[in-house]
């Protein structure tokens, strides 16, 4: 006999007793007749019990993380959707990030279905208790993938992203300090190297700048093909042959490629390099016949 979900509930009421054999079936016996009762999704909700279980274990006295990853662990293993998955590791990610496990809550929230807001939240809050630099790196980690997982023509989003994960690391480095720093700042190259079209200059310069890291300063520069920047920073740190290898950079290309970027500091820097570097200027020179002569007789003249 097929019965209907109200109709099983009203025999389990007026039933005698309920059997299990030994496949997958009950059998519902009453005073009139004997019914067979087929499982269908028997742990469906399984799951739900292993996620209380854990929240219970992380709340108790003392709290046991490993018995709640545990739990949490076969919740994932037995929940059906993804929607299930994504809570569930939204909820290992607090685990984690309470357990200072940073790479693990990174991956975690990833995955999960936490708002962005709420996990950078998560993060900082950690930093704010524990003092552990290793959130922020954490913190790095998540709003760089957050970056990465942006489409391309969300052109503010990115901008906005791209600015506070720079002042993040900028943050890190800063804290760090040198000799500690070093993977960070390996990984705030690549980030820059992959989004540079991503971060206003103008407010990147400034950040930089204002942190002192002169080296990111005018690394960015040469990802923006700003040579403005590296041949004035040559030239006041008088280091001469960096700044002829910056200008000679662009030696035998058109008039159109050397104009915005190297024929205006030739003609401004002649004179000094003229005095200290006199066969290299005059290589320069060679090599970009556009150059106007009439404005490099006057350097050319105090130099004799």
């Amino acid at each position: 006999v097929r019965l209907t979900t109200s109709a099983t509930a009203e025999l389990l009421a007026e039933g005698l007793g309920l059997v299990r054999d030994d496949a997958t079936h009950l059998w519902l016996y009453t005073q009139a007749a004997i019914y067979q009762l087929n499982l269908i999704h028997e742990d469906w909700d399984i799951w739900k019990i292993h996620v209380a279980k854990a929240r219970a274990v992380e709340q108790a006295p003392g709290g046991r993380p490993q018995e709640a990853l545990q739990h949490y662990q076969s919740a994932l293993q037995l929940c059906r959707t993804k929607d299930q998955k994504r809570q569930i590791r939204t909820l290992m990610g607090h685990l984690y990030a309470r357990m200072r496990a940073w790479e693990y809550a990174v991956s975690m929230y990833q995955d999960g279905d936490i708002a962005f807001e709420t996990a950078c939240l998560a993060f900082l809050d950690e930093y704010a208790l524990s003092g552990d630099e290793r959130a922020y790196q954490g913190l790095c980690t998540y709003v760089h993938g957050k970056l990465d997982s942006l489409k391309e023509n969300a052109k503010v989003p990115r901008a906005a992203v791209g600015t506070w994960l720079s002042d993040l690391y900028l943050h890190v480095i800063g804290t760090l300090g040198p000799g500690r720093a070093d993977d960070v700042r390996n990984d705030f190259r690549v980030m820059l190297n992959e989004h540079k079209h991503d971060v206003p200059p103008s407010l990147l310069y400034h950040l930089l700048d204002s942190h002192g890291q002169r080296d990111m300063y005018l690394y960015f520069s040469e990802l923006q093909e700003d040579y403005r920047n590296i041949v004035v920073d040559a030239m006041e740190s008088r280091d001469y042959k960096r700044a002829l290898r910056t200008l000679s950079r662009f030696s035998g290309a058109s008039s159109a490629e050397v104009l915005p970027h190297i024929e205006k500091y030739v003609y401004v820097y002649t004179a000094q390099l003229l005095c200290v570097e006199p066969e290299a200027t005059l290589e320069i020179w060679k090599n970009n016949p556009n150059l106007d002569v009439n404005k490099l007789l006057p350097p050319m003249l105090r130099f004799l």
